[in-house]
């Protein structure tokens, strides 16, 4: 059973394949606007590295935002396909909370332009700050007002990308999958408004 982490919220591209706890293959790239070209060669060469066909992948853990619209919207539209073409275990997932660690506080931020930024606050993989817009005044005074809270940015290439699919696949024990995909919806900057 292998699961298959996609997430395209930012302007990198980070698709994984796990089986179980491991980690059997990952590809971590900064693409821009190139997600959608790359998203299918990727997984064919991950699944190749991993030794495996894609019918072998039996569950998801996609990001369903907040990021990108379009980026979003393409992770969204590739796992409902998949799931028409085989059964599949479907798990939705913030992009912020790839960032949540177990045993720490984290405040995860993305930018979202014009001075804001998305974000959210985990202690290990409970939510204590459910995703929302900050501009950078508010989010020092949250910080300030949470000083235990270790402050990380999404979008950033310094992110030790094994540590980021480490924590990303001990969230799967935490959430629910999701009875139907096509409910699957992205979490979109107006809906944070």
């Amino acid at each position: 059973m292998m699961t298959l982490v996609l997430d395209t919220s930012t302007d990198f591209l980070l698709m994984a394949i796990m089986d179980d706890s491991h980690l059997l293959s990952f590809h971590f790239e900064k693409l821009e606007r190139q997600h959608a070209e790359q998203l299918l060669p990727t997984l064919e060469n991950l699944l190749h590295q991993a030794k495996a066909s894609i019918t072998d992948i039996t569950s998801i853990l996609v990001s369903h935002g907040p990021g990108s619209f379009t980026g979003v919207r393409l992770a969204i539209t590739f796992v409902k396909t998949l799931a028409l073409t085989q059964p599949l275990t479907v798990y939705a997932i913030p992009s912020l909370a790839f960032l949540a660690k177990p045993n720490q506080s984290i405040f995860a931020t993305m930018d979202a332009r014009a001075n804001r930024h998305y974000v959210a606050g985990f202690q290990g993989f409970s939510v204590v700050l459910n995703p929302t817009i900050m501009t950078q005044e508010e989010q020092q005074k949250w910080l300030k007002s949470h000083p235990s809270f270790l402050h990380q940015q999404l979008d950033s290439p310094k992110n030790n990308i094994k540590d980021v699919l480490d924590s990303v696949i001990q969230w799967k024990t935490h959430l629910k999958p999701l009875e139907d995909v096509h409910v699957l919806t992205p979490l979109y900057l107006k809906d944070l408004q």
